[in-house]
């Protein structure tokens, strides 16, 4: 069984494990003229990361939002 984690991995608050290189979360929103899909990226080096931010809308027409 896989191990679901609850939380993003941090380079010094919360280590990674050896063979983890990256990890995305991802966040669904309605708006008010559609959707919106947000994207946190954290890659990680051998003793650091970096953070990559991503927000892509999707407008619906009226009859579906």
């Amino acid at each position: 069984m896989k191990t679901h984690h609850t939380s993003l991995y941090h380079s010094i608050n919360n280590p990674k494990p050896s063979n983890v290189f990256k990890q995305e979360l991802v966040t669904w929103e309605r708006t008010r003229s559609g959707l919106r899909i947000s994207r946190v990226e954290r890659s990680f080096d051998t003793d650091r990361h970096s953070d990559n931010h991503i927000s892509t809308p999707l407008p619906l027409p009226p009859h579906q939002v």
